[in-house]
């Protein structure tokens, strides 16, 4: 860009790349920079895709959110001129016994009652709808109505929409530093400062030890997902198929205990402190491929991969399920996922470094990112915007000062 740009946004992932879009055609003149060498290739590249509300709609905070965001995600295609990503592929929650299936029926109908579509499936419809379950293997379901999005598709098309509107995407870009004195916010990259109007952090797990190195405390934790993925098969699965299950429920809780806090700062040892949490989850992509998931270790600091062992113990939770899918061969993949002690998006400014951003700790966002984002762009054209007070990184109480990592670095 000939001048400095309106708005900074550290990191082209799926977050990163819908605030760009939604600032990009609202006049803003918006650069985005990423380590990788394109966008998507970070934690959005291996999620599963689900925008189920079954668990969102639940906060009075997201509820809205996440209706408009669905509203939204079904008209991007049409609105970007591209495909977007999105497709109306319902999600299927297995309940193992009748005490978990008995556990989702509040939830199904709270969505009920605010709009949301969906209904209670039946042991006998389930094998109908998914005939490679195994027989038995849940007693019913709940089946929401839309969607999934590819995220790596859903990331392109933002950042092709942005790009349209007069943004600047870079590659290859590694933030070491924020520099939030002065007139106006610097980030410090290998390749010299960048100065910006504002500058919004969207870098995902990353973010903390980034915030970290910078003097910046911030509350947030981090586990490491591992998946699987097979070789194109043929089209077998109709549903982002899940199961209902509490064990992530149960590390998150535990890592982001107070604690655990001068650990995780200090990215201190690499053993795990809780156990591994499984989950069974099955997309197939539009290239026939499989994503199996997810293991969640709690681990401080972020690891190179995945570790040995995590791909015999998503293959056996697969087992239960569908045991041919689980014998097919795959490849292991590993992200950090960022997230809050309370569960809430960390979405506005950062009063101890003015003109910095963070939109961060987004758990399960995808079926609200549309609406999450046109609020940040509100919020960053000055307008008030009442709705990201409840994501306001000053709800937590101010944690200890970081001590920064000698050599830290992070990136987009």
């Amino acid at each position: 860009m000939a001048a400095r740009p309106d708005i900074l946004i550290v990191g082209a992932g799926v977050v990163g790349a819908a605030l760009a879009y939604e600032l990009a055609r609202r006049g803003q003149r918006v650069l985005v920079v990423d380590r990788a060498e394109e966008p998507g290739l970070g934690a959005s590249r291996w999620s599963l895709g689900g925008t189920s509300w079954l668990g969102a709609a639940m906060d009075p905070r997201l509820r809205a959110l996440c209706r408009e965001g669905l509203e939204r995600h079904q008209e991007m295609s049409a609105e970007l001129g591209a495909p977007s990503g999105f497709h109306p592929r319902p999600t299927l929650v297995l309940a193992p016994t009748d005490e978990t299936l008995a556990g989702l029926v509040p939830l199904l109908e709270n969505g009920l009652a605010h709009g949301f579509g969906g209904r209670i499936v039946e042991r006998e419809e389930l094998a109908r709808l998914e005939p490679t379950l195994t027989p038995g293997a849940a007693v019913g379901a709940v089946r929401c109505d839309l969607g999934w999005l590819d995220t790596v598709r859903a990331t392109r098309a933002w950042i092709e929409g942005a790009l349209g509107h007069g943004a600047e995407f870079r590659s290859g870009v590694e933030v070491q530093a924020l520099r939030p004195q002065g007139s106006a916010p610097v980030v410090e990259t290998a390749a010299g400062p960048i100065e910006a109007g504002q500058v919004v952090l969207a870098a995902g797990a990353w973010l903390g030890r980034l915030l970290r190195g910078s003097g910046i405390a911030a509350p947030l934790v981090h586990t490491h997902a591992e998946v699987l993925e097979s070789e194109p098969l043929p089209p077998t699965f109709q549903h982002l198929i899940a199961s209902a299950n509490q064990s992530r429920a149960v590390l998150e809780a535990e890592i982001a205990r107070p604690a655990n806090a001068a650990r995780l700062q200090a990215e201190a040892g690499g053993e795990e402190m809780a156990p591994v949490s499984v989950e069974l989850g099955v997309v197939q992509r539009g290239d026939g491929r499989v994503r199996l998931g997810q293991l969640s270790r709690a681990v401080a600091g972020i690891l190179d991969g995945p570790r040995p062992d995590g791909e015999a113990l998503i293959r056996a939770e697969v087992a239960l399920y569908f045991p041919d899918l689980a014998r097919q061969p795959v490849r292991h993949h590993s992200r950090p996922v960022s997230f809050s002690p309370d569960k809430l998006p960390v979405a506005g400014p950062i009063a101890a470094a003015p003109g910095f951003w963070l939109v961060s700790a987004l758990n399960s966002p995808l079926i609200y990112l549309p609406a999450l984002a046109a609020r940040m762009t509100g919020a960053l054209k000055g307008e008030r915007v009442p709705e990201l007070d409840a994501f306001a990184l000053e709800r937590f109480p101010a944690p200890a000062p970081p001590r920064p990592l000698a050599g830290e670095g992070a990136g987009g």
